[in-house]
């Protein structure tokens, strides 16, 4: 973060349980790999972050000034209701590469731009 002139504080929380965890496999109808399990139980954090207005970034990241991260469980599930609402209601029949991509994954991390994998 440094390297690239950004701002972050990070807040550290309790990390998911075991009955959340299983809530939400429930809730989604999937079943988490057990090293994906290890890392809701391990840890539960949000990072906010902000670019310095003289950061030179590619022109595709120009848009990109400050946002953040969050990882639990809750916002997971949120996330991958988020992505299938989007393939149900507004995408339906995806035509190009970069939407086709998203059909099969699980969206596990929310950002204030995007979901991420």
């Amino acid at each position: 973060l440094t390297r690239m002139a950004l701002t972050a504080t990070c807040q550290i929380h309790s990390p998911a349980s075991l009955v959340e965890i299983e809530r939400a496999e429930k809730s989604l109808d999937v079943s988490f790999p057990m090293s994906f399990r290890k890392s809701l139980l391990a840890m539960r954090c949000r990072v906010d972050w902000e670019r310095g207005d003289d950061e030179d970034l590619p022109d595709e990241f120009d848009f990109c000034h400050s946002g953040y991260l969050e990882w639990d469980v809750e916002h997971l599930l949120e996330a991958e209701l988020d992505r299938r609402f989007y393939f149900d209601k507004v995408i339906k029949i995806p035509k190009n590469f970069r939407d086709r991509v998203w059909l099969d994954k699980l969206a596990i991390l929310r950002t204030d731009a995007t979901l991420l994998l």
